[in-house]
């Protein structure tokens, strides 16, 4: 089977090493890492290490049998703008943050569809070089008409290479409980400048605790009956030395994922005629230091 990652930056370099070892895996990314990459290898330091030689180039020629799309969510239009000229009968699998990527692919592609979450940490640290700064849980399911045992050939391939990984019969629920506890942790890190784990912190805890209460009543009208508070905090535990993806993002100056997380959020309750009072007052918050950092 060949695998191509495409988008490959933390998150999608980290699969690909993974992958790597049983599979043909080709990364697709900006210039910078590639060259690195075929210069010297990927080398990953932190909960992975190691060095590994895989094959990286810019642009995707065709012949994939498997596709992980891993761009930044804002990113995923130009991606499959790009792709949908090449793409044939290749697997697409979504394999990002934010709650509006299937519908995106979907406008451009709609042979074989397949999405999956992660909560693994991890950190672009330079041309290159990643950190796997914290292990985490992935999970793959079918969309449209992708084969789950295909699925489960690539999920034992993870967890042989020590992931914990396993197939959803539901992946969009997973992906918006996923978006949900996204929702509740990333922008006020984003906006305080904190660590996951600094949440869990009076007075901090207390604004958490109400973002998490609004995020909740959006859930129960969506039949999403899990405490999202209890998932926000048990995520916030488990990373509490991470810097979320959002707060990355305005540490170096670039644009986030708000649109796609809150901003969705935002839309969905708007559909229930929910107010959402505090998420709305975070989103413009990211909003603002996204457009400080552009200025």
């Amino acid at each position: 089977m060949k695998i191509v990652i495409y988008g490959a930056g933390a998150v999608g370099s980290l699969f690909g090493a993974y992958l790597s070892r049983k599979y043909d895996v080709a990364l697709i990314g900006r210039k910078d890492h590639v060259n690195a990459i075929n210069l010297h290898g990927l080398e990953i330091r932190g909960k992975t290490e190691g060095i590994f030689n895989i094959k990286a180039m810019e642009n995707y020629d065709g012949g994939a049998d498997v596709i992980f799309l891993t761009t930044k969510s804002y990113d995923t239009e130009n991606a499959m703008k790009m792709l949908k000229d090449t793409i044939k009968n290749e697997i697409i699998i979504s394999l990002q943050n934010g709650l509006d990527n299937v519908d995106i692919i979907k406008k451009y592609y709609d042979r074989k569809i397949a999405a999956g979450i992660t909560t693994e940490g991890i950190i672009f640290e330079s041309p290159g070089k990643i950190i796997h700064t914290g292990k985490g849980f992935t999970k793959l399911g079918n969309i449209k008409n992708v084969d789950r045992k295909i699925l489960n050939d690539i999920l034992d391939s993870l967890k042989y290479s020590g992931m914990n990984a396993e197939y959803s019969e539901n992946i969009e629920m997973e992906i918006w409980k996923k978006g949900l506890v996204n929702g509740c942790i990333n922008p006020l890190t984003a906006i305080m400048g904190i660590k996951n784990g600094e949440l869990l912190k009076d007075p901090v805890s207390r604004v958490f605790e109400k973002v998490c209460e609004e995020i909740q009543e959006l859930a129960e009208y969506m039949n999403i009956h899990n405490d999202v508070l209890s998932m926000s905090k048990d995520v916030a535990i488990n990373t509490a030395d991470n810097y979320s993806s959002m707060l990355q993002d305005i540490m170096k100056g670039k644009r986030t994922e708000i649109d796609h997380i809150t901003g969705i959020i935002l839309l969905r309750a708007k559909n229930y005629r929910l107010e959402m009072k505090l998420n709305e007052s975070l989103y413009y918050l990211v909003k603002y230091l996204e457009g400080k950092h552009d200025k």
